[in-house]
């Protein structure tokens, strides 16, 4: 874990908040520490951060993720070619 955070310094992909415990992100308050929480600054670097969490093989859950990686990565991939 300690490489793969050291990446997204590294990278300046956004915020990082450590030990923090997940109640205070649902309804009904229930939730427990989590190691860290990554605040991506935009979504070229929330793309990034994905890349890193595969590269990593950390065991991650992304919950309510409505945005399809995919699409992203085209727009991306369009985005270097203007």
């Amino acid at each position: 874990m300690k490489k793969f955070l050291e990446e997204v310094e590294k990278n300046n992909i956004g915020k990082i908040e450590r030990e923090v415990f997940l109640s205070k992100y649902t309804t009904y308050k229930v939730g427990g520490l989590c190691s860290c929480v990554i605040y991506p600054k935009d979504v070229n670097k929330l793309v990034k951060l994905i890349k890193l969490i595969k590269k990593s093989n950390l065991m991650t859950k992304i919950n309510n993720l409505k945005i399809q990686i995919k699409e992203m990565e085209e727009k991306q991939e369009e985005e270097k070619i203007m």
